[in-house]
């Protein structure tokens, strides 16, 4: 049994004899609660028969009315999340082995029938999913009663579960999915190339832009943020942005469509509130910055975490000539190589890091981050 969060705090904590005694009355306390939530959701659980049956009746059908004319109207009536456990109620079949939890891990077994995981959570084994703010996860299976959808999240240690109410979406798929503990504190979605980022772009909607990879296909552009490349998009205020593509972000390594706002440096993204209340308005045709991929380009996965595709050049001329332009400048030059090397030989990023405190183990300042944003 993996320890809880609350079992982890008490347990790393130097224990007085005083502390001891409410420690324990504490977790008494969090088991009670653990144990009321429990039978809630048994009690839930057994009205539902009876809330189909009425609905049925309000339909004027009887109590052997076709299901799917009632699964189909209930979808309509709610959207589909991770808490929405109706439409499965049979036997787990647990075969397949994987770690669980997010930081502590054990060996765990699953349900992986594609049946069982679209009931519970709506994405089936080896989906490639996005949360609602963008976090890469890989859907493992189902276990626990009530049955729950596990995913191991890029980050993470092992499979866990999402917030109740969370939405996903199915981004991609994976051919193979190997089981055992092989695959603790790598999410498989880390170890599989499904973006393809080939358009080359300013991003940056503030501050000096560089040059990034997105991903324009239609198909991916419209199952990350709903609209495809080149789309013209307008919010509620009336400014008017262009679909750029998807890429990685760099700052947290969440997937994003991205955007440019008209008279912005480069693109950015938005908040998932926001990005909500676009509307389409027209297409446009979208220049590519810095020309094709160029001769000395050389691409390989990068991130100290989680890593994605990117392109490095590897010109030696390309690299002195970052260095001379930054010092000439005024930054000094060991500053100068080591930032260099921290945004991968980009003039843009070093400058980031230079001016901002950044550093390669550390990351980009919180100023930095939040320049992403439109």
């Amino acid at each position: 049994q993996v320890p809880s969060p609350f079992e982890l705090t008490f347990s790393r904590r130097v224990r007085s004899p005083g502390a001891t005694a409410m420690d324990a009355r504490m977790m008494q306390a969090l088991r009670r609660l653990s144990d009321s939530q429990s039978d809630l959701e048994r009690t839930l659980g057994q009205l539902q028969p009876r809330q189909d049956q009425a609905l049925r009746m309000m339909l004027g059908g009887d109590s052997d009315s076709d299901d799917s004319d009632l699964e189909r109207i209930m979808g309509r009536l709610r959207p589909r999340r991770q808490d929405d456990r109706s439409g499965f109620s049979g036997d787990l079949r647990l075969t397949f082995e994987y770690p669980r939890g997010t930081q502590l891990t054990e060996l765990a077994r699953f349900d992986v029938r594609p049946e069982v995981c679209m009931a519970v959570g709506g994405a089936r084994h080896k989906d490639i999913v996005l949360a609602e703010e963008g976090q890469v996860a890989t859907v493992i299976g189902v276990r626990d009663q009530p049955p729950r959808l596990f995913c191991h999240m890029e980050g993470l240690q092992g499979a866990g579960v999402f917030p109740k109410g969370e939405k996903l979406r199915v981004v991609s798929s994976l051919d193979v999915l190997p089981p055992g503990m092989g695959n603790v504190g790598r999410a498989p979605s880390q170890q599989h190339g499904w973006l393809e980022p080939t358009f080359r772009y300013l991003q940056g909607p503030r501050g000096t832009p560089h040059l990034e990879l997105f991903d324009i296909r239609d198909d991916m552009c419209l199952k990350v943020g709903g609209f495809r490349h080149g789309q013209v998009v307008q919010c509620p205020g009336g400014s008017e942005h262009v679909t750029i593509g998807v890429r990685k972000d760099d700052d947290d390594n969440r997937v994003h469509l991205w955007f440019h706002t008209r008279g912005a440096p480069g693109a950015g993204i938005f908040e998932p509130d926001v990005q909500s209340k676009l509307r389409s308005v027209g297409v446009e045709s979208v220049r590519r910055e810095g020309g094709r991929e160029e001769e000395g380009s050389f691409r390989y996965p990068s991130g100290l975490v989680c890593s994605s595709m990117d392109s490095f050049d590897v010109r030696p001329e390309i690299y002195q000539a970052n260095v001379t332009q930054l010092c000439d400048m005024g930054f000094p030059r060991a500053e100068v190589e080591r930032c260099l090397a921290a945004g991968l030989n980009t003039p843009g990023r070093a400058v980031d890091y230079l001016t901002s405190g950044g550093t390669a183990s550390g990351g980009a300042s919180a100023a930095s981050a939040d320049r992403r944003r439109l």
